[in-house]
């Protein structure tokens, strides 16, 4: 059997996602960007700890920075193919910013709508180009305002393409100079991609439409998601008399640890990990071939295993701290030739890192340590917040 030997010493970082929604102009969005991020990732941190009934969200598109290129406006249904550039795609609010020209007499609304990319192929300069085609998202009617406003609809919960289609459809106008409404114009999106296109939709079916460039066709819009922040077992991989292996999915970032046990007692930690890109790839490779075996993942909720501020003392012996998942029992094993371990400390972590000395360390020319978590007794453990799975049943057989 492999010993649960972590060796860890990456960093990870988090990028901000999260600008805060002012007023009624995306634009100003962009000052107060870094607060918002503190503060939604200290509500991330609050329900991975507390499993509180937070929901987490992102921004997956926004195109809010850039100035203002103009404005167009049209009778007709019309929008914009956008491309997601977050982790989620279950939108749950859309922003979008227009310019009402008109007198207000109460009867002025609009419609928004979502399209997958999915119609019957049409070739736009010689390229084959899918058209918006199924409706995956239709708002109820709402009002709309004259001079420059934001339109926002948060009783969204519907799952999208990474590229889709969004669009308006304005009503109780009659088109004209000043009686009109149309959508901002603004380049380039700072979270996401779209193309130097709009979609119009005629009587005839959809049509692409473009400035050449000047300005670029692209609205002035954002639309925000919600996180999944439920761990998950996929890609459960059966190899005959090899390892199985599997993959953990979880919110970005995340350390997480996984379990195996033969008979749901013992659980033997596999790996201690952080979810970069979402996932964690894990072989098993102390299973016995032939042997069920479950397996689980839970969120660590601490800091990573470390090894630091070794200091060897005047008497020869050596000083260290140890840092680890709080609560996990842990063994600290030393030695001379990387091939006989000696145990110097059983112990587990409290909410802060543990000093200790090495008192055998005095003498010795060359020492190494090794930091591992130990086998974990859990007759009934609480598998709220964990993902659960079971070899072979669950496991799909590959070809060597």
């Amino acid at each position: 059997m492999i010993p649960k030997l972590l060796r860890l010493c990456a960093k990870h970082s988090i990028g901000p996602r999260f600008p805060v929604i002012l007023n009624n102009v995306l634009s100003q969005q962009v000052s107060t960007r870094s607060l918002l991020y503190i503060i939604v990732l200290l509500a991330s941190l609050t329900l991975l700890d507390s499993k509180a009934a937070v929901t987490l969200t992102e921004t997956v598109y926004q195109n809010a920075i850039g100035d203002v290129a103009g404005v167009y406006s049209k009778s007709q249904e019309y929008g914009d193919q956008i491309i997601l550039g977050g982790d989620s795609n279950h939108v749950i609010s859309f922003y979008f910013e227009y310019n009402g020209q008109f007198e207000a007499n109460g009867d002025e609304t609009c419609i928004l709508r979502f399209y997958a990319n999915d119609g019957e192929s049409i070739l736009v300069n010689n390229i084959e180009t899918l058209p918006p085609g199924t409706l995956i998202f239709e708002s109820e009617p709402f009002a709309i305002f004259p001079d420059f406003n934001t339109a926002s609809i948060t009783d969204i919960n519907v799952d999208v393409p990474v590229s889709f289609t969004w669009t308006v459809e304005f009503a109780g106008l009659r088109g004209i100079s000043s009686d009109r409404a149309g959508l901002v114009l603004r380049h380039p999106p700072n979270i996401g991609l779209s193309f130097d296109d709009i979609w119009v939709k005629f009587g005839n079916g959809w049509a692409p439409y473009r400035f050449n460039g000047n300005p670029v066709a692209n609205f002035a819009c954002m639309v925000i998601a919600e996180i999944d922040t439920q761990l998950q077992i996929i890609d459960k991989h059966e190899h005959g008399t090899e390892p199985p292996s599997f993959t953990v999915t979880g919110p970005r970032d995340q350390t997480v640890i996984v379990y195996g046990s033969d008979d749901e007692i013992t659980w033997e930690p596999l790996t201690l990990g952080t979810l970069a890109g979402r996932k964690l790839e894990v072989v098993d490779r102390g299973f016995t071939p032939g042997q069920p075996r479950t397996y689980r993942a839970a969120f660590a909720n601490s800091t990573p295993m470390a090894l630091s501020g070794f200091s060897r003392q005047q008497d020869g012996t050596t000083k260290m701290t140890l840092a680890g998942p709080t609560g996990m029992p842990c063994s600290l094993q030393a030695s001379s030739d990387m091939k006989s371990w000696q145990n110097l400390l059983e112990f587990k972590f409290t909410t802060r890192p543990v000093s200790t000395t090495d008192n055998q360390a005095a003498g010795v020319p060359l020492r190494f340590y090794r930091l591992f978590l130990g086998d974990v007794v859990e007759a009934t453990p609480d598998l709220t917040d964990q993902a659960v799975a079971k070899y072979p049943i669950e496991f799909v057989p590959q070809e060597p």
